[in-house]
């Protein structure tokens, strides 16, 4: 009785990690590695191996905000079939990143407000599944690059960036993973704060951008949202800059 109280706790099991071969990647691009799997006390029969991207967003409900862990882009790696005792596997993979997956890396700066990472989890029959967890590092595409270079250079300093649940929409650009960025910007003069939100295409790089501006006299402005796009593969920050400065004049 107390091998099987054991065996379904995981104690004793297969472990599972998986070794990044690429520091960095960017949307659109591939991430490749091996998964070691490391066989425990017993004979093990794996039923399968799942990888998939991680990350951390906000849900907001009508009672307020939380975080909740959000997966995207799962990828089912081919059956192992036994994992002997002590036994070591090792599974090389690549898993696609997809073309929206939002950067945190930005300028060669990160972003510690959007925790992205790649989940690896190994399915065992009559035991507790193994589990692991990568951080990734996700650069902006040169369009994305391109727009946030050029809020620093209009004097906009980055206030905070997180994710959000959802899909985000920018013209005619509708996101689909069902997360998105937001790049919130400290503001100057009338401009209280602007947010900046991407939706991105192989070809087209939707730009959302929501200015909340002072009224007069200290009254409330409201919020004004325009929308413009560039090519994905554009490194443009004049180009982006002149485009912004026009929406926030």
């Amino acid at each position: 009785m107390f091998k099987r109280m054991k065996d379904a706790l995981g104690a004793g099991g297969a472990s599972v990690d998986a070794v990044l071969g690429t520091p960095t990647v960017a949307p659109g691009g591939m991430l490749s590695g091996q998964v070691h799997i490391t066989g425990g006390d017993r004979e093990q029969d794996m039923r399968g191996l799942k990888l998939s991207f991680e990350c951390v967003a906000e849900r907001e409900t009508e009672n307020g905000e939380y975080k909740i862990n959000k997966e995207f882009g799962k990828v089912d790696l081919p059956d192992a079939g036994v994992v002997q005792a002590g036994q070591t596997l090792q599974i090389p993979f690549q898993i696609p990143v997809p073309i929206d997956c939002p950067p945190n890396l930005v300028g060669g700066v990160s972003l510690p407000g959007i925790k992205l990472g790649l989940r690896t989890r190994l399915d065992l029959a009559k035991a507790r599944d193994a589990s692991d967890f990568d951080p990734v590092t996700v650069a902006a595409l040169p369009a994305q690059e391109a727009v946030l270079g050029a809020m620093r250079n209009l004097g906009f300093a980055l206030k905070t960036a997180d994710l959000e649940e959802g899909n985000a929409k920018a013209g005619h650009l509708k996101g689909h993973l069902g997360v998105y960025a937001e790049y919130e910007f400290h503001g100057q003069g009338r401009i209280q704060e602007v947010e900046i939100t991407f939706v991105t295409t192989e070809q087209e790089c939707g730009v959302l951008v929501e200015i909340d501006k002072r009224g007069r006299f200290g009254f409330d402005g409201g919020d004004r949202v325009k929308v413009f796009s560039l090519p994905t593969g554009s490194p443009d920050v004049q180009g982006a800059a002149s485009q912004l400065h026009a929406l926030l004049s």
